[in-house]
């Protein structure tokens, strides 16, 4: 037989939060975690980088830690929820 031995690891929430913003452009600060992010309702571009990825209602995506170039755009209101995860 043979055994070896298998690492978990886990995540936790660091911070977690609720947005609504109205049309403009937002930039999104340095932060030292991943971000899980959200559009609740609404539609909101993230700007990252130079790239452009539009989130629509109920769509979501990861934005990793570190200090980028990156913003939000919204044309219309939208509501967005995020999650900051440790570990």
């Amino acid at each position: 037989l043979e055994f070896r031995r298998v690492l978990f690891r886990s995540a936790w929430i660091h911070a977690a939060g609720t947005a609504m913003f109205e049309a403009g452009r937002r930039p999104i600060k340095p932060h030292d975690q991943w971000i899980w992010f959200a559009v609740e309702a609404g539609e909101a571009t993230l700007v990252w980088q130079g790239h452009e990825l539009t989130l629509k209602q109920q769509e979501t995506c990861f934005l990793p830690a570190g200090n980028r170039d990156a913003a939000l755009q919204i044309d219309e209101s939208v509501r967005c929820v995020w999650i900051a995860l440790e570990g």
